[in-house]
């Protein structure tokens, strides 16, 4: 859905919500738009510029250029216990061919120091460096203490997890918006979800977007292998919301799984004012 709106004025979307909100009966229906409009409250979408939309409960992400939709895609978010936050923030760069040096909450909970210290070839097979003090060591002769302070990185190519491209946003810490090694992920039901990054289906197509790039300059950049970071010619803001009540490209509510479960709360206490 376009949206456009003066910063002194109800944002389109929000107008739209609260119209809906008038017609609607059901407290599942009424507690998503009400959690909703709260969230979108919080997050002031920009009504111009350049802006990613992530609705995190939908699954999807939209690209605006002053309120216009130019790219949608659908998109894996974070798991249970690794909820994708909500956030409000920019652009910072475009890699591709990415590494991915793997914050060490995921290292824990994988439980990847214990596979090294069990196969001292599984970070090899896996396309792992095992980085410390800034130098890689080999897994097979480092002492148990050596294995605990050191970082995972795992090295460019096709079996790396963020794919063939990152975006990088300020002040997100680990949080990014990537491609994918496992593409059938994408509308899997069973999908368990990330670690709270965000995985783009369009991805490149996403890269090229934001990068303002020529026709097939992306993929060219690729198809090289060589890791290449870029920066955006004009600011991208980027807006991660959970948004369980929602317009489509017509206008029209769509509702979303409460996944997170956001919204159930608000049927509870409905539920017991009655």
């Amino acid at each position: 859905m376009p949206f456009r709106a003066r910063s002194d004025s109800v944002h389109p979307i929000a107008a739209r919500l609260a119209r809906e909100l008038e017609k609607v009966s059901d407290c599942t229906s009424r507690s998503a738009i009400r959690g909703t409009l709260a969230r979108l409250g919080k997050l002031a979408l920009p009504s111009s510029g350049r802006v990613l939309v992530v609705n995190v409960a939908g699954r999807f992400l939209a690209a605006y250029r002053d309120g216009d939709p130019e790219l949608e895609s659908r998109v894996v978010v974070g798991r249970e216990g690794w909820h994708t936050p909500d956030l409000v923030t920019s652009v910072a760069s475009v890699t591709l061919n990415p590494t991915w040096t793997v914050p060490e909450s995921i290292v824990r909970d994988e439980g990847w120091r214990t596979a090294i210290s069990s196969d001292p070839t599984w970070a090899d097979r896996n396309g792992f460096d095992v980085v410390l003090d800034g130098r890689r060591i080999a897994p097979d002769g480092a002492v148990p203490v050596q294995l605990a302070k050191a970082t995972l990185v795992q090295r460019a190519g096709a079996d790396n997890a963020l794919g063939r491209m990152k975006i990088s946003m300020r002040n997100a810490g680990s949080i990014y918006l990537h491609d994918t090694n496992a593409p059938e992920t994408f509308g899997d039901p069973e999908e368990p979800g990330s670690h709270g990054c965000v995985r783009v289906e369009l991805a490149l197509e996403l890269a090229a977007w934001v990068l303002d790039a020529r026709n097939g300059e992306v993929p060219d950049l690729v198809a090289t292998g060589a890791t290449v970071v870029r920066t955006a010619v004009a600011p991208v803001a980027v807006v991660f919301g959970y948004f369980t009540a929602w317009p489509d490209a017509d206008g029209r509510i769509v509702y979303y799984p409460d996944d997170y479960r956001r919204d159930a709360s608000r049927c509870e206490l409905e539920d017991a004012g009655r």
